[in-house]
């Protein structure tokens, strides 16, 4: 009988590797993403390594030819980057590495699993207990593109700007009822990184300066210059529009002759959430679909995360699994 192969978390040390198989299936390597899932308690990065099924060449025996990446907050679970490398395709290592992962979710109290599925992915997510939910889109455009006069006009009397990271704890209650779990750990740890940024966004009229929605960027893989919007945290357009103005704004800054030659882009997604698709519609940021939001439930009494349910007035997560795109 042959042995399963073995599945045992990555550490810092595999990112390197991980980053050029994210390449080899057409990704972009997504560095800083993986530094703060390995950075944090919630995350986790299952892989296989090559020499788990019978390779043993020097240099590639040790590398990870399969991943899975997985994240818990709370009662909600994402999963996503489910990458096998070609030659090892069909032997059921993407259900190998998913079930494991959803395995770890309900050990750490996970009631619900969500992931993004390319076509290619959802017979298996679906033979797993996924459910459709809704398609998801994303969004690519020059950041000249964007029509600052339209942001500025629903912005109105909302200004937002550039935060340090240890203000994520002003923000914390908002994220909580916008995702349904405590992800403010990820977040900090990608807050650490240079190449992420926090703006926060306030009433200009309110002395006391409450927060009313915040929005991380992450500066996007080259070949590409610009950055990529997301979680965006808010109760409405007129917030949205104060928090993509100010990060638009301080990258026009920043790379003023690529902003000025439509060389600087900005991008968001994954997203299902019809209002603020059509709201990046609105400021010149036109939305294309992508792939199929799944959800799994974990729990004898399914009942709707906080995150699929909001009350008039309350938070929402524009793009709601970035930064969770693995």
């Amino acid at each position: 009988m042959i042995a399963a192969p073995h599945i045992e978390p990555a550490t810092p040390a595999d990112i390197e590797a991980l980053a050029r198989l994210r390449v080899e299936m057409g990704w972009l390597r997504s560095d800083p993403l993986l530094r703060g899932v390995l950075a944090w308690e919630g995350g986790r990065v299952f892989i296989v390594r090559a020499r788990s099924l019978g390779v043993t060449a020097d240099g590639f025996a040790d590398l990870p030819v399969a991943s899975a990446s997985a994240i818990v907050a709370g009662p909600v679970g994402v999963i996503g980057n489910v990458t096998v490398r070609a030659e090892f395709q069909r032997r059921g290592l993407g259900k190998l590495l998913t079930s494991h992962a959803i395995a770890w979710q309900r050990a750490q109290g996970a009631r619900a699993v969500w992931l993004d599925a390319t076509p290619a992915g959802r017979p298996l997510y679906r033979r797993l207990g996924f459910e459709d939910v809704a398609v998801s889109w994303d969004a690519h455009a020059p950041l000249h593109d964007l029509r600052l006069e339209r942001l500025a006009a629903l912005a109105g009397s909302i200004t937002a700007a550039q935060a340090p990271a240890e203000a994520l704890a002003s923000v914390a209650a908002l994220d909580l009822a916008a995702f349904g779990g405590d992800r403010t750990g990820l977040l900090r740890a990608l807050l650490a990184q240079d190449s992420y940024h926090l703006y926060i966004a306030h009433d200009a009229r309110d002395t006391a300066r409450r927060p009313l929605g915040f929005a991380l960027t992450r500066r996007l893989d080259q070949p590409w210059q610009g950055i990529r919007l997301g979680p965006l945290v808010a109760p409405d357009d007129h917030v949205a529009a104060a928090l993509a103005r100010a990060a638009t704004e301080d990258e026009r800054r920043r790379l003023p002759g690529a902003f000025a030659q439509g060389a600087a882009y900005i991008t968001v997604g994954c997203g299902d959430a019809t209002d603020i698709r059509a709201f990046y519609n609105s400021i010149g940021l036109p939305t294309e679909d992508d792939d199929l939001v799944m959800r799994l439930s974990l729990a004898d009494d399914d009942k709707p995360d906080p995150a699929s349910e909001h009350e008039e007035g309350q938070p929402r997560v524009y793009s709601w699994t970035a930064p969770m795109v693995f």
